[in-house]
């Protein structure tokens, strides 16, 4: 019975760890997707303000 519960325990962990990386890369793509469109919004506004 130990073994398999231990078992059970380090997939969970795993699984756990490995939601926490994703959810991290996935944020820090997002903020840079963010970013980048904010910028471009930006760049469109000035050249509208600057024509």
């Amino acid at each position: 019975m130990k073994p398999t519960f231990n078992k059970i325990w380090i997939i969970i962990a795993f699984v756990i760890i490995g939601n926490i990386i994703l959810f991290y890369f996935l944020s820090r793509k997002m903020e840079g997707y963010v970013y980048d469109t904010m910028a471009e919004k930006n760049d469109a506004e000035l050249q509208r303000l600057l024509k």
